[in-house]
């Protein structure tokens, strides 16, 4: 059933419209997030861990260069069967 809706989703892809709308939702989530001391902390940690402690300021920029056309291309790209891993459980025996 997975397969069948990630193969449902790359054909269809996602209108401009909900991407405007998960955009929203993410900047009124980090709002919420930064209003406590230890939460952007930790944000800049990050950052910082990544190379570039002023990208903490560049976010919501880099959100708003997001287009539906990058994520239908990024699924087609990595939601494939190829890059599955299956995890298979043998019960014991007892």
């Amino acid at each position: 059933e997975l397969w069948k809706c990630l193969a449902e989703f790359k054909k269809t892809g996602i209108q401009e419209e909900e991407i405007e709308q998960l955009k929203l939702k993410i900047r009124t989530a980090k709002a919420f997030e930064d209003q406590s001391l230890l939460n952007r902390a930790m944000n800049l940690c990050q950052f910082e861990l990544m190379g570039d402690a002023n990208g903490i300021n560049e976010e919501n920029e880099i959100y708003d260069k997001i287009k539906a056309s990058h994520l239908l291309e990024l699924a087609n790209l990595i939601l494939v069967k190829e890059n599955c891993s299956a995890l298979h459980v043998i019960p014991e025996k007892k």
